[in-house]
């Protein structure tokens, strides 16, 4: 699993380099204790640079601090599968009843998942 977790405290310059380092569209913003505070995108990093933020400023006030999110053990395939195609969602983290981060699932993670399991792999 890559390591898309970062620190609210983290600069606008240092959380673009997480970013692009991730190869993902989105990071998961957690405490010390994993506790999901939010996720940030590019686009939230974008929309805070033109609204004049500097690159040394924290991403305190850039992240969404109200992300679609997952409870483990919660949900099922068609309610994934609904969020990820009504939401154009790119990333949903998973979290424990104690809003812990556990896991996230990706769009093509999952789409993929899906095409296996369904035996649609396009291999002719």
């Amino acid at each position: 699993m890559k390591t898309i977790t970062i620190r609210p405290d983290i600069t606008i310059r240092h959380a673009m380099k997480s970013l692009d380092a991730t190869g993902e569209k989105c990071m998961l913003v957690v405490t010390e204790n994993n506790e999901l505070l939010g996720t940030l995108t590019d686009g939230d990093l974008r929309r805070s640079i033109l609204s004049g933020i500097q690159f040394s400023e924290k991403i305190t006030n850039s992240y969404n601090a109200n992300p679609t999110l997952l409870v483990k053990g919660s949900y099922t395939e068609k309610e994934v599968a609904h969020l990820f195609k009504h939401k154009k969602l790119d990333l949903i983290p998973i979290v424990n009843e104690d809003n812990v981060l556990v896991d996230y699932i990706t769009w093509s993670t999952f789409k993929h998942t899906k095409e296996y399991l369904s035996g649609d792999h396009g291999w002719r």
